[in-house]
């Protein structure tokens, strides 16, 4: 399917041709394809299939709406539209027109005419691709079926390695069927186990895995710029389309899992992401449960890229989470309490995020290891905020009964009482939370006579450099609004990805990550996963005058 999305995003044609407000609905349906809206992108393109009024722009158009009725599972108009396309002997796309056609056959079940189709398919690179395809589709495949098309099929490696696995599968064979393995041995090329995954080097090939719609809902029109997987996609989008500009040989595909397992069991079948060298997401425990063993399967690492938690990925080889792990952030907070807090007395509060609730086991273990003393553990919303700290006797004077406190929060009305009580009592004791009140539009810190918050980096931006605000400004000019924190997360994960790649001379994730060490991001405070499957670079800032320092 690499080729496919090539084709999409490669196929152009003179704007004088048409009128510029003719063409509007033809971009936005093939942007529509790029998000993942299938079915109103083809309703957008339908009246550019009259070749008559459109000429040559209705074939581009035939083979956009063919592609997304088969992402949509709308297998025989997909066929209908591709056979007509070739029946008119279009050269520019024909063989990825063919490509598309015996996929579209393999998902009918109609497995000879995928076969037969795919002898068609000379291009090196996409007769690959269909031959893992074959692979896929006939792996399970009766013995009988494979019998009958082994002459017309036989260049195809895909369909002789499903012929091998169900021949050595069989308890008893016949002199004839000996004689059929042993030849078969002598045509596999490659091992069983890594056919698969065999990659094109020429490219680095992204599949972006992400539920959409995480309510399950299957109309994707709903989503909104206030959608956060929304803003963490137009992040990645955002950088891979500068990446692009760069003359960087990079090729993402996009897919909506709506959340949905079967869905996603679907989306995992797809020769793109079998071949691609990274999977980004997904986030939710039940849908990265199913990618990381199929990671493991492949050999494709994949990264979740906005949790924290770990638990469904330790001991694997192939999964990694973009922010620090659970362990990673207690580490930190440790390690700071250790260097920077001269008592031993520390309050936490928590939210009921399970991230929170993970967290503060895992931190209560390490700073009693250490020698403190936790004279307060207690969930806290943002309404009981205040009688937290009046419970510990917060005040200005050495009275105090914490040395430190922690609040392990994301939300807003959690950071909006614990700011406003800080303002009003002047308090001295030191505070430490989350990065994420960095980003809340309401905190003034720098108005805090006493500038005692601290916070954790959870791939903290670079706020206020110049790499930041230059992001900010051209992503304002594209966009119209300035870019969310999910926006920046997604944009320095692509860059974070292709600049991994670009450390190891053979494409290797685990390779370029050790190579790197610690490495600045591209508009965040930094990275380091040697020998890590997380970012374990979780230090610990202060705002003073404006400016956050490292302490």
């Amino acid at each position: 399917m690499k080729a496919i999305l090539a084709l999409f995003f490669s196929l152009t044609l003179s704007l004088s041709l048409f009128a510029q407000d003719k063409l509007a609905n033809y971009k936005r349906g093939k942007t529509l394809i790029s998000y993942g809206n299938y079915e109103e992108a083809m309703d957008a393109l339908r009246p550019f299939l009259d070749e008559k009024e459109y000429g040559n722009l209705s074939t581009y158009a035939t083979y956009h709406v063919a592609f997304a009725a088969y992402q949509r599972g709308q297998f025989s108009l997909a066929e209908e539209l591709l056979s007509s396309l070739l029946n008119r002997g279009i050269i520019d796309q024909k063989e990825e027109a063919q490509y598309l056609l015996a996929l579209t056959y393999f998902k009918q079940g109609q497995k000879s005419s995928a076969l037969k189709t795919i002898t068609g398919i000379k291009d090196p690179i996409l007769f690959k691709e269909a031959e893992n395809a074959s692979f896929e589709f006939l792996k399970d495949t009766e013995l009988d079926f494979l019998k009958e098309n082994a002459t017309m099929a036989s260049a195809n490696q895909g369909f002789n390695l499903a012929y091998l696995q169900q021949l050595q599968s069989k308890q008893r064979l016949s002199s004839e069927e000996r004689t059929i393995l042993t030849q078969l041995k002598e045509k596999v090329e490659i091992e069983t186990s890594s056919f698969s995954t065999s990659k094109n080097t020429n490219y680095l090939d992204v599949a972006v895995i992400l539920p959409f719609n995480q309510s399950g809902s299957r109309d994707v029109r709903e989503l909104n710029s206030s959608n956060f997987i929304f803003e963490l996609y137009q992040g990645l989008n955002f950088a891979s389309e500068e990446l692009l500009k760069q003359r960087v040989q990079l090729r993402i595909k996009t897919y909506d899992t709506e959340r949905n397992t079967t869905k996603l069991q679907q989306i995992l079948a797809d020769p793109f992401v079998i071949n691609s060298d990274i999977i980004v997401g997904p986030i939710y425990p039940e849908e990265v449960e199913i990618v990381a063993m199929f990671s493991e399967r492949y050999n494709i690492p994949f990264i979740n890229p906005l949790s924290n938690v770990d638990d469904r990925i330790k001991d694997l080889d192939y999964a990694y989470l973009f922010r620090p792990s659970i362990e990673q952030l207690s580490k930190g907070i440790t390690a700071f309490a250790k260097n920077n807090i001269y008592g031993k007395k520390i309050a936490i509060g928590y939210s009921t995020a399970s991230r929170d609730e993970l967290l503060i086991k895992e931190l209560e273990n390490d700073l009693r290891k250490d020698g403190y003393s936790i004279i307060r553990s207690q969930k806290i919303t943002g309404r009981e905020v205040v009688s937290f700290f009046e419970g510990l006797g917060i005040r200005t004077d050495s009275t105090t009964r914490a040395d430190l406190v922690i609040l392990l929060s994301d939300d807003p009305n959690t950071a909006n009482s614990a700011v406003g009580f800080m303002e009003s009592k002047n308090i001295h004791t030191p505070v430490l939370v989350m990065d994420s009140w960095l980003y809340f539009n309401f905190a003034n810190y720098e108005m805090l006579e006493n500038q005692n918050f601290h916070f954790v980096a959870n791939n903290l931006l670079k706020l206020n450099s110049q790499p930041y605000e230059r992001f900010r400004e051209d992503f304002l000019g594209k966009n119209m609004m300035y870019p969310s924190l999910n926006v920046s997360l997604g944009y320095e994960l692509m860059y974070f990805i292709y600049s991994t790649f670009e450390q190891s001379h053979k494409r290797d994730w685990r390779d370029g990550l050790n190579r790197s060490g610690f490495r600045e991001g591209k508009i965040s405070q930094g990275f380091n996963f040697t020998q890590s499957q997380s970012n374990t670079f979780v230090p610990v800032y202060r705002l003073e005058n404006g400016i956050l320092e490292l302490k």
